[in-house]
């Protein structure tokens, strides 16, 4: 049902680009809409949430993320984590300040650097900026789009693999 909505939001056939665009815009769009809800309704706790979404096109999928929630492409031969967590320890990796993500433990190991929605209180954000990735997808296999509810178990690519075979 993407597809539809794509040509009507772009006037366009869903090119590569232009999956990416719509992508790109719907989060953003999520974005504004979580904040102006808090704005309208303040409440204690900070309305905030991650997203991870999909658009397969002619075997070509357009993936779209914010936070910690990931997209994998599962085939026979194993499994690919797609996207990268917008958190704390991916940033320090980055920086060069640690070297792999078990060295740091505790609140830091999981603290996201981007959602939808603010992240700190007093922070009235407009603007967020989602990574969009394509990709080509070869051969038969299946895309999985989950939270840290589920990685959180199984935090390895070919961990994920291992569970949705024996599910």
């Amino acid at each position: 049902c993407a597809l539809p909505i794509l040509r009507r939001a772009h006037g366009e056939v869903p090119t590569p680009e232009a999956s990416e665009r719509a992508m790109s815009e719907a989060i953003r769009a999520a974005h504004l809409a979580v904040c102006t809800a808090h704005a309208a309704d303040p409440v204690s706790d900070l309305p905030g949430t991650t997203i991870v979404a999909g658009i397969i096109h002619k075997k070509r999928l357009t993936v779209g993320w914010i936070g910690d929630s990931r997209a994998y492409w599962l085939t026979e031969r194993g499994a690919e984590l797609l996207t990268h967590d917008h958190s704390w320890v991916n940033e320090a990796i980055a920086r060069g300040e640690v070297k792999h993500p078990s060295e740091v433990q505790g609140a830091l190991a999981h603290t996201i650097t981007r959602c939808l929605g603010p992240l700190e209180r007093g922070e009235s954000p407009t603007e967020v900026e989602p990574d969009v990735r394509g990709r080509d997808l070869v051969g038969p296999g299946l895309v999985l789009l989950c939270t840290d509810g589920l990685w959180n178990y199984a935090p390895d690519a070919e961990d994920i693999a291992r569970v949705m075979v024996a599910a």
